[in-house]
C-alpha cells in the first residue's frame, strides 16, 4: 500500500511543476465544442449533445458520447456531465472512464465508472474515482493502484 501512496505523490508533484508553465488557468479560457446533434433547452437552461462530443478549454480536451451542460442565466456553462466512452487529455496525462462531471466554478473534473485509468508518460494508475483540479494540475485517486515507470 505504501508503494501506491508514493505513486500518487509523485504524480501530484510532477503535475504541479507543469502548472507554473501554464499561461492561464483553464477555467478563465473559453470552452469550444462540437457534436453531431445538439439540443438547447430553457427551464432548466441546458445544452444536450449526442454523439461525438469534443470540447477544448486551454490545454484540456474532453471527448464522450453524451454531454449535458447546465448553464446560468447568461448562458455560461457552470457544470457539465459526460457519459459513455469518456476520454480526457491535459498536457501529458490521458484519462479514460465511463462518466465525468466537470464543475467549472471549482475547476474540478471527476471521472468514475469502469475503473477509470490515468496514464502519465509510461505510468498507469487506476481507482474508483479520479479527480483532477484543472487549475493547479493536482490529481486525486480513490482506491489507487498502478504501475510507476521511472523516467531516466
Amino acid at each position: 500500500m505504501r508503494h501506491y501512496l508514493i505513486v500518487l505523490i509523485t504524480l501530484v508533484t510532477t503535475s504541479a511543476a507543469h502548472a507554473a508553465t501554464m499561461p492561464k488557468a483553464a477555467s478563465t479560457q473559453p470552452m469550444k465544442f462540437r457534436c453531431d446533434t445538439a439540443t438547447i433547452r430553457r427551464s432548466p437552461n441546458q445544452t444536450i449533445c449526442h454523439n461525438n462530443f469534443v470540447a477544448t478549454q486551454g490545454e484540456l480536451l474532453i471527448c464522450c458520447n453524451k454531454f449535458l451542460g447546465i448553464v446560468n442565466n447568461q448562458w455560461r456553462w457552470t457544470r457539465f456531465s459526460c457519459k459513455g466512452d469518456v476520454r480526457v487529455q491535459k498536457l501529458n496525462q490521458l484519462v479514460w472512464a465511463d462518466s465525468a462531471e466537470y464543475d467549472l466554478t471549482a475547476s474540478t473534473l471527476t471521472l468514475k465508472g469502469g475503473s477509470p485509468i490515468i496514464k502519465k508518460d509510461h505510468s498507469f494508475l487506476t481507482g474508483s474515482t479520479i479527480t483532477i483540479d484543472t487549475n493547479n494540475q493536482t490529481v486525486n485517486i480513490t482506491d489507487a493502484q498502478g504501475v510507476l515507470v521511472q523516467n531516466k
